[in-house]
């Protein structure tokens, strides 16, 4: 009997040992993975930190030659103005704690969502929103698939402050590929679709913005200055590495607004005008009388037509003055004196003066 109670005894012993074996080596299966993943999240995360600082370097680049290209299209300089590249870099240096900077901009609350961020494998690509207006609104897309080189697609729809009105508004998306060095200096910037209101009618429209560092001309930009949809001027620039830098402003023909045709008029040739030569007066043989009657045949025949109880005045006799005797009378009765008419008094001349007696 003891022997098989110190047999039971011992059997319980080894189950109990084979028991808490069994449960170390499952915490030791279960634990083992989790140390293992999250000394890989603490990796994945310092090498995240690093990418996003080597960012916010080459994007602090980015935006001083973007300040520099525009002072040399506008002569406008302001070094607190944003730019295109100020959000995400704003974004970066917060996610940074070692970076330390005032608040530059009116929303400061960004958010990262990110369809892949592998920094451990090189492959980095998300969306930066801005979240002080609900729902939060889309300010870029940012595409990382090699470890110096960086796409961006800027919708500056919401971006006024850097923009302007009118390019904000119409303008859909400005198109930058970014590359720097193993020393995060950035080696060439491009731009495609640049807009950007140079005042409050006029718009700065860039077919080309490029910079080279190790290019003969640093700065390279091309492209019009727009008013209504209607390009005014034609923009071009280069910016060497040493020299004088030169901006070149070319008008354009307006277009024929719509609706009318445009006609290509020829100009009038001037013709020479004749001197006119002096005509002798025509000399006529004929009298007055005879052109007048040439002039009218009706003339030729006409006399003037003889009524009936009137005399004419070479035969009417002539008429005495009233009261005197005719001719006749007068040899009949030579006695008679003629009657004269006794003709009216003279007139005197009074006068207010008395006269002496």
């Amino acid at each position: 009997m003891q022997t098989n109670e110190i047999g039971e005894v011992e059997l319980a012993i080894k189950f109990k040992q084979k028991l808490l074996c069994g449960f170390i080596l499952t915490g030791l299966a279960i634990c083992v993975p989790a140390f293992g993943k999250l000394e890989v999240d603490r990796t994945s995360g310092a090498q995240l930190q690093k990418v996003w600082s080597r960012w916010a370097k080459v994007l602090a680049q980015a935006q001083s030659i973007e300040r520099e290209a525009w002072w040399v299209l506008t002569d406008q300089r302001s070094k607190s103005k944003p730019g295109s590249f100020s959000r995400l870099l704003r974004a970066l240096e917060k996610k940074n704690k070692s970076i330390k900077k005032n608040k530059v901009l009116s929303c400061e609350q960004f958010e990262v969502r990110g369809e892949t961020l592998d920094p451990v494998k090189g492959i980095m690509k998300g969306k930066l929103f801005e979240a002080c207006r609900k729902p939060a609104v889309l300010i870029l897309d940012f595409e990382s698939t090699r470890p110096n080189a960086l796409q961006l697609t800027i919708y500056p729809e919401f971006q006024v402050d850097v923009y302007g009105l009118g390019a904000s508004l119409f303008n859909k998306k400005i198109e930058c590929v970014l590359g720097w060095n193993e020393k995060a200096v950035l080696s060439n910037l491009k731009c495609k679709s640049y807009k950007r209101n140079r005042n409050d009618k006029e718009i700065v429209e860039l077919g080309t913005f490029e910079y080279q560092k190790d290019s003969k001309n640093l700065l390279t930009l091309k492209g019009e200055i727009t008013e209504g949809f209607v390009a005014l001027r034609k923009i071009e620039t280069q910016v060497p590495l040493s020299g004088a830098i030169t901006v070149n402003e070319t008008e354009l023909d307006r277009p024929t607004p719509p609706g009318l045709i445009e006609v290509n008029v020829p100009k009038p040739v001037p013709m020479p005008v004749p001197v006119p030569k002096p005509v002798a007066p025509e000399v006529t043989e004929l009298p007055q009388e005879n052109q007048r009657k040439a002039i009218d045949p009706a003339l030729k025949e006409f006399t003037p037509p003889v009524a009936e109880g009137i005399v004419s005045p070479e035969a009417a006799p002539p008429v005495a003055p009233p009261g005197a005797l005719s001719e006749a009378e007068a040899d009949e009765n030579p006695h008679v004196h003629p009657v004269i008419k006794q003709s009216e008094p003279e007139m005197i001349e009074s006068s207010d003066k008395p006269q002496g007696r």
